[in-house]
């Protein structure tokens, strides 16, 4: 009796440690699904964008320039609502829409110039930040999308830190 357990437990390391690579006897070896044949065709990109990505890659592009990228509005005590306007200027050729303005958490609240900057116009996007319960160093952004030369994402920061109040 005291030798059964130990068969049991040899049985079972040897059905483990057994060889899943290799083919059973009698069976063809097929190829590993770890390295696909070579004719194999690709995976499938079938990504479906949101409307306002496919908006912005769609129109035709224009360069722009921003006065700030980043804002650090310091030290305040926490429950003060900081606001930061960023402004731009389209410096293109063709009128500049912004199709998405999005920010990184419900604290901060994005407004912006819905209708076209056209070339040589400035634009902005007003940036609130609640600091309500947000006690520490905080950095929060807002992802603007648009038809900008270079890519259809633009990442503005607005950052400091919040004192307990």
């Amino acid at each position: 009796m005291k030798r059964f357990p130990l068969i049991l437990l040899a049985l079972g390391l040897a059905a483990f440690t057994s060889c899943k690579d290799k083919p059973a006897a009698g069976q063809v070896e097929s190829p590993s699904a770890a390295q696909p044949a070579v004719n194999a065709p690709a995976p499938s990109q079938d990504v479906v964008k949101p409307e306002y990505m496919t908006a912005a890659e769609g129109a035709a592009r224009t360069t722009v320039e921003w006065f700030a990228e980043e804002y650090n509005y310091g030290t305040v005590k926490e429950g003060t609502v900081v606001e930061y306007q960023f402004k731009f200027k389209n410096t293109g050729a063709n009128p500049l829409t912004l199709t998405s303005v999005k920010a990184s958490c419900g604290c901060t609240t994005p407004s912006w110039s819905k209708e076209p900057i056209a070339p040589g116009k400035e634009g902005f996007i007003n940036v609130s930040f609640n600091t309500k319960n947000r006690e520490g160093v905080q950095s929060k952004t807002v992802t603007v999308t648009g038809n900008f030369d270079n890519e259809v994402n633009k990442v503005l920061r607005i950052d400091g830190v919040v004192e307990k109040g």
